[in-house]
Order: structure tokens, then C-alpha cells, then sequence
């Protein structure tokens, strides 16, 4: 145990803490996403943490969990902000917890010296469920961490409800002493100091014997009182002190690669990809070969494995990217190439498997685009997908299977079936098939396009 201006702190996971007389040093902090501080902020409804020169980076990132405690004891986490280098587009992004913001919409703040140069309200996005980190702005440049203030407010009003408010300051400097920003959807602006407000409604409280707590608060929960149901939000009004957990270099993640059960890292899939014509003609052919890696640790706050894809044309790279695959106990859910001449993939429903293997389902989502773009070789013109909300549906039956010819094999493989749901008028209908086998992971895929192309890629080697 430690001390840190008469609050009491801990270290965490296999961390170190060297006490100075107004400072603490952490070290021995590894990738184990276990290893950082805790402090106890001892009920105090302001904190501020200063830092000395952390520079954000590719193996520097900060994650903060706020902890309440209630009267009977029991904790939960209020709010968890992260800030972290983003290794696709190598920029700091902040993310924050959407399932601990608010349901109905977060405000973003910026400010110099006191001075609001930026405000704008964020809607909560209805994410995929694997999915709850919600990176709403970025430092242009490189990014040194200075401070960090939080506040927490809960008040009760006339009607009996009660109010709580989660405030987070980021206060730091930019490359060159700037202080630029920019918000995920292109608003630039300039800020020492960004403010992230979440506010919460809380209906007037029940009697504990009725109050039902779950891990993910802030939906509707039918609650049975007097033989009739009505709505309650899952969280809980009557917190009675709070802990704010540090965790240097923490990572959260759906899933690690120690569940995997196809996308091991260190492997590697060759596919043929191959589009035919309305004709049936070959059109073009190339080869795209996957792998699958560790995820770095900054890596790990947005995905715990990393697979990369390489696109090749006569042994000449002609592109490549690298996203990320959940592999869990539950199912497999992979980010598929989106670059080239597979930019449309975009309107269309991750590859995917129910664990256990065969087990039908169907799944719907909302893919909030900010970003992205497709040749239509009909129209013959680019599409701008940015700011749409494309509904996706991937669906299964029950041990819907086939066999497939690999390695002069026919291997059992699982059917989905995949499309978009709306803007079937201004985009077109796209439709997919996949074929998932329980060893080498998805087999095959067949596209269909709005101008009548097929586009089929097909496993032909792994090295597993």
C-alpha cells in the first residue's frame, strides 16, 4: 500500500509502486491488461491526477475505471475513459465506455484556458454488442498526458428521481505545444483541455428487495411488482463513496487470445479471390492472404487479436491492412478485407460463427459509417458512404451445412447468409455467403453485387 496526499493507493496485477514525498512512481507494468494503481479517492466528488511527461504511444496507453461502492458494499463501475494511439491511422484517440455514458447522449467539451473553443452533443450509438469503446476525438500530432480531473455529482429532485453526472478532463500537449484536435467525424478545433459530460435520469428509487442489478445498466429491465411489469433502469441511486482505479498501460477487450479456437495467432490462410461478369466471365483474379497475430498493447483496447490481410497480384503486394477477429467461447467474428476492390464489403455483415459450431442464428446491427467509399462499377462512379446507417442481417440455421473441396478434402463447412437491409434503392442489394469449417475457420465467400458481379474468395492453403 501507498500513500498519495493522505489517500491510500494500491498496486494492481504484478506492479510496483515507488513512494516518493508528493509523488508515486508505477513500475513492472507488463501487457497482462492486470498491472497499474488504484487509488482511493476516500468519497470525494473531485479528483485530480497529475502526470510527469507521459507521452501517449503504441505501448503507452491510459485507462481510467471510476468505482462506486454502495451503502450495502457492493461496487460497480460508474464510467471508464481510455486514451490510446489508434495503430491503423497511428493517432491518439479518446475513447469512452458507451455502455457506461449515457443512453442518451454524451457532451464533448473543449477548452483553452478556461475558454469553451468547442462543444458538441454525441448520441449514443447503438453498438454491436462486442463492441462498447467509443472513440469520439483525436490529438493531431503527438500527445503527452499532463492531467486528469474527474468529478461525480448525484442529486435528488422535487419528483423524487435523482440525478448523476460524470465529468472527465484530459488535459495535455500536443507535438509542438499545440493543442489540436479533431472530432471522429473531421471537426477541427484547438484545446488544452477536453471535457467529456455524461448525465443519467434516475427514476424514483424501489425497495431493494425489487431492485434488480445487472452488468450492463442503463436498458429497460421488466421488474414484477404486484403482478404487473413495468420499467426500471438497472443501476443503482444511493452510491455512498467512490474509487478511481488507474490502470497504466490497462487493456480491455472482448475476448484474448488464449480462447481462440481457429484464429491462433501466428497463423496464416492463402485465398483465391476470383470476379465473374454478369456473363460469367472472369473478370480478375488475385490472392489474398490472412494472418493472425497478437495484438499489440494499445492494440488490445480495441481488439484482442489482430489479423492482417495482404492483397498480391504476381507475387506483387498491392495493398494490405490490418483489423481484428474476435475468437471466443461464444462465437467468431471476423473484420473482413475492406480495401481495394473489396471496399463494398463495407455495406455488408461480418463473417460469423455461433459457438457451439452449427447452432443457428440471426443477427441484425446498425453500422454507423464515418468513413468509407466503393467503386459501383454500374453507376460507374464512387459511393460515399459516410454519415449513413446501413442495416445489416446475418442469419444461420440450424446445422445448415454443405462440404467444400480443400486440400483434396471435402471439409463440413456452416452456411450464413448476409445482406442489407435499407438503401436497397440508392445503393443496391448486396448479398453473402459464408462457409465457416469448425479447423481452418471461414472456407469460402461469395459476394453478390448490385452491377451483377460475383465475387467468390476460396481457402487454397493454410500452414496449420
Amino acid at each position: 500500500m501507498c500513500n498519495l496526499k493522505d489517500l491510500k493507493c494500491f498496486p494492481t496485477g504484478n506492479a510496483t509502486i515507488l513512494q516518493n514525498e508528493d509523488s508515486i512512481i508505477i513500475e513492472n507494468i507488463s501487457n497482462s491488461g492486470a498491472d497499474g494503481i488504484l487509488i482511493d479517492t476516500n468519497g470525494a466528488k473531485e479528483f485530480v491526477l497529475n502526470f510527469k511527461e507521459f507521452e501517449v504511444g503504441i505501448d503507452n496507453s491510459v485507462n481510467i475505471s471510476h468505482i462506486g461502492i454502495d451503502k450495502l458494499g457492493r461496487t460497480k463501475i460508474l464510467a471508464q475513459q481510455a486514451i490510446y494511439v489508434n495503430p491503423e491511422n497511428k493517432r491518439v484517440e479518446f475513447a469512452f465506455n458507451s455502455r457506461l455514458s449515457s443512453k442518451k447522449s454524451i457532451l464533448l467539451v473543449g477548452k483553452i484556458d478556461e475558454r469553451v473553443t468547442f462543444q458538441g452533443r454525441y448520441l449514443n450509438p447503438d453498438f454491436n454488442p462486442n463492441i462498447n469503446w467509443w472513440p469520439l476525438a483525436a490529438a493531431i500530432g503527438l500527445y503527452v498526458l499532463d492531467k486528469v480531473d474527474y468529478s461525480y455529482t448525484n442529486t435528488s429532485n422535487s419528483d423524487g428521481s435523482s440525478s448523476s453526472s460524470h465529468t472527465v478532463s484530459w488535459n495535455g500537449i500536443n507535438s509542438g505545444g499545440g493543442g489540436g484536435l479533431t472530432t471522429l467525424d473531421g471537426v477541427r478545433f484547438d484545446a488544452d483541455d477536453l471535457n467529456y459530460v455524461s448525465e443519467e435520469i434516475i427514476p424514483k428509487g424501489v425497495p431493494l428487495n425489487e431492485l434488480k442489478l445487472c452488468p450492463d445498466y442503463g436498458k429497460k429491465l421488466p421488474v414484477i411488482r404486484n403482478n404487473r411489469s413495468e420499467n426500471m433502469l438497472k443501476m443503482s441511486s444511493f452510491f455512498a463513496r467512490t474509487k478511481l482505479v488507474i490502470l497504466l498501460l490497462s487493456l480491455v477487450s472482448c475476448g484474448n487470445s488464449d480462447e481462440a479456437s481457429v484464429f491462433i495467432p501466428g497463423r496464416t490462410w492463402v485465398y483465391d479471390v476470383e470476379i465473374k461478369d454478369s456473363l460469367n466471365s472472369v473478370v480478375d483474379t488475385f490472392t489474398l492472404i490472412m494472418s493472425s497475430r497478437e495484438s499489440s498493447l494499445s492494440e488490445k483496447i480495441i481488439r484482442p487479436i489482430t489479423v492482417c490481410y495482404e492483397y498480391k497480384n504476381a507475387n506483387i503486394t498491392i495493398d494490405n491492412e490490418c483489423t481484428g477477429v474476435i475468437d471466443n467461447s461464444n462465437e467468431i467474428s471476423l473484420h473482413p478485407p475492406r480495401r481495394n476492390v473489396l471496399e463494398f464489403t463495407e455495406v455488408l455483415p461480418f463473417p460469423r460463427a455461433s459457438k457451439p459450431v452449427g447452432i443457428g442464428f440471426t443477427s441484425a446491427i446498425e453500422l454507423n459509417i464515418q468513413k468509407a467509399s466503393y467503386w459501383d462499377k454500374g453507376k460507374n462512379k464512387t459511393i460515399n458512404l459516410a454519415g449513413k446507417k446501413i442495416k445489416q442481417e446475418l442469419s444461420s440455421a440450424d446445422f445448415d451445412s454443405t462440404r467444400i473441396s480443400f486440400e483434396k478434402k471435402n471439409v463440413l463447412c456452416y452456411k450464413s447468409v448476409g445482406k442489407n437491409l435499407n438503401y436497397v434503392e440508392e445503393l443496391g442489394q448486396f448479398s453473402v455467403s459464408y462457409f465457416f469449417n469448425e479447423k481452418y475457420g471461414f472456407v469460402k465467400w461469395i459476394y453478390l453485387t448490385p452491377w451483377k458481379e460475383t465475387v467468390t474468395i476460396s481457402l487454397s492453403k493454410v500452414d496449420f
